[in-house]
């Protein structure tokens, strides 16, 4: 079980120097945890996508299709006073702090690449390189 941002699920469907780290993340354990919040941080990462033109609206609502089943049944609420805790005391945004309460909650600590939210959280964080570099 692995908890992650939206942005590795961004990263696993949508081409980018990334990508190929995600999916072997992915294939190192296929079962990703997300807060309910994913939701509305993936669709406005496709809306923007849609919105530069680089990929069709079929293909974005396919991605959208493809996210949703891939974390089907791996979708966790958080507890909103952990989140607001957390936000304060590591001084990240709401949305952050709510992935950190899932990070926090599982023991497992959040797969991101958000450079500032591992620097504020580095107990609750991991990059996708470090991640894979530790099964090594």
């Amino acid at each position: 079980m692995i908890p992650v941002d939206a942005n590795i699920l961004a990263y696993y469907f949508i081409e980018s120097p990334f990508t190929d780290l995600a999916r072997q993340v992915f294939a190192k354990d296929k079962e990703w945890v997300v807060p309910p919040l994913w939701r509305h941080e993936l669709i406005s990462i496709l809306l923007k996508i849609a919105r530069q033109g680089s990929q069709s609206e079929a293909d974005l609502l396919t991605i959208w299709e493809n996210a949703n089943a891939l974390v089907e049944g791996n979708e966790q609420e958080v507890d909103m006073r952990q989140a607001f805790h957390l936000a304060i005391q590591h001084s990240v945004s709401s949305y952050d702090a709510q992935y950190l309460a899932l990070a926090q909650m599982l023991g497992i600590p959040l797969v991101t690449e958000d450079r500032k939210l591992r620097r504020a959280a580095p107990n609750l964080t991991v990059s996708m390189q470090d991640l894979l570099n530790k099964s090594e």
